[in-house]
Formats: C-alpha cells, sequence, structure tokens
C-alpha cells in the first residue's frame, strides 16, 4: 500500500520494556531492523545517556510482540552529540563469531565512524560489546540496510549501495535522491540479510 506525503497512520505500537517492567535506558530509538532469524527487532537508542559516569549508546533486541527487551548491550558514546541512527541485522562470511552480526556506525552523520561489525551473540545483559570487526570510511550514513543488492545507506538527501564487505567507497553505486526530506534510516524488503541473497522472504513486492 502506498501513501501520499504527510501523515502515515499509525497501525500498532509497543511499549518497551525490561522482564521487571524497567524502561530501556535510552527511551528515544534511532534505527530498526529485523533479526534475520527470529524476526524480532533490533533497535539503537539515539541520545547517549549517561550510565555510571559514562556516555553509552545502547543495542536492544525487542519482542515484535509484547515489547520486552531480550537482549541488550553498549557501545562507548564520545560525546552527547554522538546520536546513532544507523543498524543493520546481517549475516557476513569470514569474521570471527558466530556469523550473525549487527552493522552500525554507533555515530549519526559524520564520515569519520567507522562501521562496526558486533555479534550478536555477544550482546547480552546490557553490557560492554567488543566489535569484531570494522570498516572505514569517509561518507556519512544516515540510515543502513544489508540485503541481497548489498549494503544500501542513506546519506541525509542520497541513497548508495555499498555493495560487499569491506564496503570499498571508490565502488559505491548512486541509487538517486531521497526527495526533499531529511532521511534518517532506510530499510528494504527482506530478511536474508546475505550480500546476493535472493529468494522469497515473504515480502509482498517481490
Amino acid at each position: 500500500m502506498r501513501f501520499s506525503p504527510g501523515t502515515c497512520p499509525e497501525m500498532e505500537s509497543l511499549s518497551v520494556h525490561y522482564l521487571n517492567g524497567d524502561p530501556p535506558e535510552q527511551p528515544g530509538f534511532g534505527a530498526l531492523d529485523a533479526d534475520s532469524d527470529s524476526k524480532h527487532i533490533w533497535a539503537t537508542g539515539f541520545a547517549p545517556v549517561t550510565v555510571a559516569g559514562e556516555m553509552r549508546n545502547y543495542i536492544y533486541l525487542v519482542n515484535r510482540n509484547n515489547g520486552q527487551i531480550l537482549q541488550s548491550c553498549y557501545l562507548p558514546a564520545l560525546d552527547i552529540f554522538q546520536f546513532n541512527d544507523s543498524l543493520a541485522s546481517v549475516r557476513l562470511d569470514g569474521l570471527p563469531g558466530s556469523g550473525k552480526y549487527l552493522l552500525t556506525d554507533n555515530g549519526w552523520f559524520t564520515g569519520t565512524d567507522p562501521l562496526l561489525a558486533i555479534d550478536t551473540s555477544d550482546c547480552h545483559q546490557g553490557r560492554l560489546v567488543t566489535p569484531v570487526a570494522q570498516f572505514p570510511k569517509t561518507r556519512g550514513m544516515t540510515g543502513i540496510d544489508f540485503e541481497g543488492p548489498g549494503l544500501l545507506y542513506v546519506n541525509i538527501f542520497q541513497v548508495f549501495n555499498a555493495g560487499d564487505q569491506p564496503f570499498d567507497e571508490s565502488l559505491n553505486v548512486f541509487l538517486g535522491p531521497t526527495g526533499t526530506s531529511f532521511t534518517e534510516d532506510i530499510s528494504m524488503c527482506g530478511y536474508r540479510g546475505r550480500f546476493g541473497g535472493k529468494g522469497n522472504d515473504d515480502c509482498p513486492y517481490e
């Protein structure tokens, strides 16, 4: 279904919380992506919060049915303006760990923050997580998704395809403008999350 520009109708909402009912450390979320297996929702907190004297950006796995936080972890934030608006649940080859990762630059639209690969099996109990790999970049990313065509990302008003890892910017393909709106996130209909992946992912547009 397509809608004309304007206010999108709200179909459903979730109250995100821990098992004991406590709210998440970061009440505002910056980016969302579906887990390729469970279809639960990975979410990044947007504005950094200070916990135990340290600025942090949290990542949460949220039950899509009831809003309960199933997993959480955090990355250090360097300053109060290090908002996180990029996240993609991906499967990547050749990296240590489980094979399932979260990609994020842990930042807003600066081009100096590298893309970090976090093993989803390390993201538990709200603890500090150490990336298993990082990929340098110079172009700002205000939203990412990794599906069959590769790493799709938005640079405020433009959409690019960065292909497969190591996401070499010299090979990026410009796909087109987003229009006049400031675009914060991007998502492609599909769950495989692997470069070259294809097939029916329960997407109504395939």
